[in-house]
């Protein structure tokens, strides 16, 4: 009986801690109001109305992300932002937990630690949202973990190759930059003389998985897309680390950076001593000449941080670090494993793992702090939910929209077809001629019958056609007695009923 009731212990554990930070979690679904899980969710939708991603509407992030949002739509049909959000969220909870149980499942003891540490301030690097890095972590997680012990010369078992070429295919097709990192774990994994048919197995599933991904799209229009444009987003964000030297110098020694330089907030602490915990165990590899370990963790955390922030960012900026922060931590309870089985004190080495729970839970400034859940969430979606509504009750189905490179929500709630050749023109794409050269052209062949100009026209920021153009064609709408973003065309003002404009009222919305 106590040895049935050890082995299942850290199920048990994480599963009572799951359900709590959960909880909490679901608390908080209204924090910061929309971010580039919208972005998702729109992929989403554009696939629910039969659009082809990357030729018929843009997106430029690797396809999965789009699909899982499409499916979770398909299957659930959320009617409300909050039943859309709800659902994306419940989702990424329950992914989060399968993952968790087989992760403990193969690393035992391992795995739970890394899983109380990163599900108590995943929080703060946005992990808790509907983002690609938030659920290729666990994943990454397994790859990382199995290299581990293949490098110790560890038995692997079969299903470790099988789920290896499934995980491989599953985070290299939902986030473009940790591809590398990704691919040189499988291939760490599959690649020798030994076990080869579990591996034949492995990599015959892996071909299928990415042959049948890539025949979803045309692979021209993916490119373009993917690698192509984004390259001028990522080349200025390596400048603005001072270069590309600098930058790659940075993301390998990033344990060190922490101590030089960062903000003052939770996270910041929280890495300080991890840190601390990660230098020390690297050090006692290195007396022990555990050279292969020591060029395993360096490696894949050098390249899972390509697009680190100054420490202690947290946030819409931090995400970028969820892979780096969880490897990161997942490597310093592999190292710790090691130093246990011939230091049994094992007190000394997990009290920092508890300081850190309790720390970034109990803290003044935790996610656990009291909020009002509806009225955080009515506040951080007002203005999309407020222009959708206002535009969905004073439209026909017929009738087409185009929303200025922002609150692309708005898409979601108003239901309307859009007039624009590549369905939305959000991200990077009005600094891309093919889009803004389309967008231009849209307003001269095929003008929307609605237009959420962002307010942008009352800046110019060379906004074509200029504001007296557009004013030629459409009327702005007011909004409690203030000059909306929404400009709606003048001959189909004309056509919209008493009763309409009286539905609107509500929301703010008059002519004048």
């Amino acid at each position: 009986m106590r040895k049935y009731l050890i082995a299942f212990s850290p199920f048990i554990i994480f599963t009572l801690f799951f359900t709590a930070i959960t909880y909490f979690y679901y608390q908080r679904i209204g924090s910061f109001g929309c971010f580039d899980d919208c972005f998702n969710y729109m992929g989403g939708y554009f696939l629910l109305k039969g659009k082809v991603i990357y030729s018929e509407f843009f997106y430029n992030h690797q396809p999965l992300m789009a699909y899982l949002s499409y499916f979770i739509q398909k299957i659930s049909s959320p009617s409300s932002i909050y039943q859309l959000i709800l659902y994306h969220r419940l989702f990424i909870y329950l992914f989060s937990f399968l993952m968790g149980i087989i992760l403990i499942f193969r690393f035992k003891w391992n795995a739970l630690a890394f899983l109380l540490v990163f599900e108590s301030t995943k929080f703060y690097l946005f992990g808790d949202r509907f983002l690609a890095e938030g659920f290729i972590i666990y994943p990454f997680v397994y790859l990382f973990g199995i290299t581990w012990l293949k490098i110790g010369k560890k038995n692997l078992k079969t299903y470790d190759y099988i789920l290896s070429g499934i995980f491989a295919w599953f985070v290299i097709f939902m986030r473009e930059p940790f591809i590398p990192v990704g691919v040189l774990l499988y291939l760490l994994i599959i690649f020798n003389k030994n076990e080869i048919k579990p591996k034949v197995l492995s990599f015959f599933i892996f071909g299928i998985l990415t042959a049948g991904t890539l025949f979803l799209f045309p692979i021209q229009d993916y490119i373009l897309n993917l690698f192509t444009f984004n390259q001028k987003g990522t080349g200025s964000e390596i400048s603005s680390h001072g270069g590309v030297l600098a930058n790659i110098i940075t993301a390998f020694l990033y344990p060190v950076y922490v101590f030089i330089t960062g903000e003052k907030s939770i996270f910041r602490y929280v890495l300080i001593v991890t840190s601390i915990m990660f230098l020390d165990v690297l050090l006692n590899l290195f007396k022990r000449k555990e050279f292969k370990q020591i060029l395993l963790i360096v490696l894949v955390l050098g390249l899972s941080n390509i697009r680190f922030t100054t420490p202690g960012t947290m946030y819409f900026q931090a995400f970028h670090m969820l892979i780096w922060y969880g490897l990161f931590i997942f490597a310093i309870f592999l190292c710790i494993s090691e130093w246990i089985r011939k230091d049994k004190k094992f007190w000394i080495v997990m009290l920092p793992v508890f300081l850190i729970i309790i720390y970034s839970l109990l803290s003044k400034d935790s996610f656990l702090k009291k909020t009002d859940k509806m009225l955080e969430f009515n506040n951080s979606y007002a203005n999309e939910y407020a222009y959708g509504t206002g535009i969905k009750l004073l439209s026909k189905s017929t009738d087409t929209l185009f929303l200025e490179g922002t609150h692309d929500l708005i898409y979601w709630v108003a239901d309307l077809n859009t007039s624009y050749k590549y369905g939305w023109y959000t991200s990077i794409m009005p600094y891309i001629d093919k889009y803004s050269v389309e967008r231009t052209a849209m307003f001269i062949k095929n003008s929307p019958d609605f237009y959420y100009d962002a307010c942008k026209l009352f800046k110019q920021n060379n906004l074509k056609p200029t504001a007296k153009e557009i004013n030629r064609q459409y009327l702005r709408l007011l909004i409690n007695s203030k000059p909306s973003c929404l400009l709606i065309k003048k001959d189909k003002i004309k056509t919209i009923s008493n009763e309409r404009w009286n539905s609107v009222k509500p929301l703010g919305f008059s002519l004048k």
